[in-house]
């Protein structure tokens, strides 16, 4: 197994190890307050939710870190890599013709990289959506950044994490836009990106695809 699936398992793991109350936050006594709070969650029954991307995934990213360390131990496992958070990439013209990069058209800002800072040495590039009601356009935003790190910055592989929602969903909405996301990837990078949905912390359905693999569905 190469490192880069590896890596993969690594994270499949780590997102296993996310107990429930990273995926959603619940609050009693809140639904006399139920039209105020409309708009900044949702109401189960009595029960008022609330789901936190940043909070899971930073969770996510202990429980992977914690991982990639104790891999580290007993192998080599990309040397000089490390594993950060929100790290904005800088879109400037001094620092794409250090590297040879193209312009991604302003700075981004992932949930995760693994890579090697100050190199051209990039292997993932994550992005994460916590919320049940995803919209189709928010997934298309998310994708069309994987796509730029790929095609733009040399990453060799990219990650899109849907949590709370039904895969359907997310598969449908991909289904949906073959022709953009596969201008956006080009048919070559089409499999570089991973495509993985988990409902909660009580489902064992982990879904891993890439998105070649769901537009040949």
């Amino acid at each position: 197994m190469n490192e880069y699936d590896q890596f993969i398992n690594l994270f499949l793991n780590a997102l296993n190890n996310v107990e429930q109350e990273y995926f959603e936050t619940q609050y009693n006594q809140f639904y006399a307050l139920r039209e105020r709070l409309k708009t900044y969650g949702r109401f189960r029954g009595q029960l008022f939710i609330r789901h936190s991307e940043r909070g899971f995934a930073y969770e996510l990213y202990f429980q992977l870190r914690k991982l990639i360390d104790d891999h580290r131990e007993k192998e080599d496992f990309f040397s000089g890599f490390f594993l950060q958070g929100e790290i904005k990439k800088m879109d400037l013209p001094e620092v794409r013709n250090i590297y040879g990069y193209d312009s991604i058209g302003g700075n981004l800002i992932p949930d995760l990289l693994f890579h090697m800072p100050s190199q051209d040495a990039n292997a993932f590039v994550v992005e994460i959506k916590a919320q049940p009601e995803l919209e189709e356009v928010e997934i298309l935003d998310d994708l069309e950044k994987l796509s730029k790190f790929l095609r733009n910055f040399n990453y060799r592989k990219a990650i899109f994490l849907a949590v709370n929602i039904d895969t359907e969903i997310v598969n449908g909405f991909i289904r949906n836009n073959q022709v953009l996301l596969t201008e956006m990837f080009t048919e070559e990078r089409l499999n570089d990106c991973n495509v993985i949905t988990l409902q909660n912390a009580y489902s064992d359905n982990i879904t891993n695809t890439t998105l070649q693999q769901i537009l040949n569905e």
